[in-house]
């Protein structure tokens, strides 16, 4: 690629391929049998979400960032702040 900058951004730049970008302990076959375009659940409205939600024993995870879970979130939600 071709670029007006003075210096180069990186010094050296390696590219590694992975199988896994990150680490989720299943096994191969526990993986082959999750499949998120298999195994999916239906849309539902909002008041549907939150009769689902409310009450029951379901966990929501927040998977935004720090400053995203902040803003706000759902009462129950657990963030990651990842």
């Amino acid at each position: 690629k071709k670029t007006d900058t003075k210096s180069l951004p990186f010094k050296n730049l390696h590219v590694r391929v992975r199988n896994q970008i990150v680490a989720d302990g299943f096994d191969d076959e526990r993986r082959a049998r999750l499949s998120f375009e298999r195994n999916v659940g239906e849309p539902i409205s909002p008041s549907e979400w939150h009769n689902v939600v409310d009450g029951s024993d379901a966990i929501v995870l927040d998977c935004r960032n720090n400053y995203e879970s902040n803003v706000g979130r759902f009462e129950t939600a657990e963030a990651l702040d990842t």
